[in-house]
């Protein structure tokens, strides 16, 4: 891998809506990751907010590490 290759969180390509501007890291919807937590793992929004925040945003692994970012987009439960 080399400095600059984008990191995928694997499951959530549906939750992607960009690249940061200068780094070119991912950027992934928060609502949608949660949204696929829900639908497809079978989480409560609860449990699927829990995941989110101790499994998946918390995670740092270097520079091209995701950003996570809170959108307009509805969690249809």
């Amino acid at each position: 891998m080399t400095n600059n290759e984008q990191l995928k969180v694997d499951g959530f390509d549906e939750a992607i809506i960009g690249t940061d501007y200068r780094a070119l890291r991912l950027v992934y919807s928060i609502e949608r990751i949660i949204q696929i937590l829900i639908t497809k793992d079978g989480m409560d929004m609860d449990e699927a907010i829990e995941y989110f925040d101790h499994n998946i945003g918390c995670a740092f692994v270097g520079d091209m590490t995701p950003l996570y970012v809170w959108t307009e987009d509805k969690v249809d439960l």
